[in-house]
């Protein structure tokens, strides 16, 4: 029995120490697994962000193509509107000039007693 003892001190003073040092290294593992945890969650949480920047930054791209697609279409546009303005601002004063030349060209036509030769129907 004093056998039986003296390996049952031995056996249950040696785990002590064992498990202590086997505590502290599963400890150290935990540690270390919940750093590494840590490490992964905050890169793939960078990844998302950075994926999410990529896109709002292609997305602001295609916003800035389309609307300067939509700026030229409404300079273009306007552009024609512009035109057709001119245009009929430059017939209206074509005519005004017309019929103030026809008027005068009647008056002197008159003033030698001839006149325009103007059909009736």
């Amino acid at each position: 029995m004093s056998m039986e003892t003296g390996t049952l001190r031995f056996e249950v003073m040696k785990p002590k120490a064992a498990l202590i040092e086997a505590m502290q290294a599963q400890k150290d593992r935990v540690a270390l697994d919940e750093q590494f945890a840590d490490r992964t969650q905050e890169e793939e949480f960078l990844e998302k962000l950075k994926l999410r920047a990529d896109w709002e930054e292609a997305a602001v791209k295609r916003g800035i193509f389309k609307h300067a697609v939509a700026d030229v279409k409404t300079q273009k546009r306007d552009m024609l509107l512009a035109k057709n303005a001119l245009l009929a601002v430059r017939r209206q004063q074509l005519k005004e000039f017309l019929a103030v030349e026809r008027e005068a060209l009647n008056n002197e036509l008159g003033s030698q007693g001839r006149a325009f030769y103007v059909q009736r129907i």
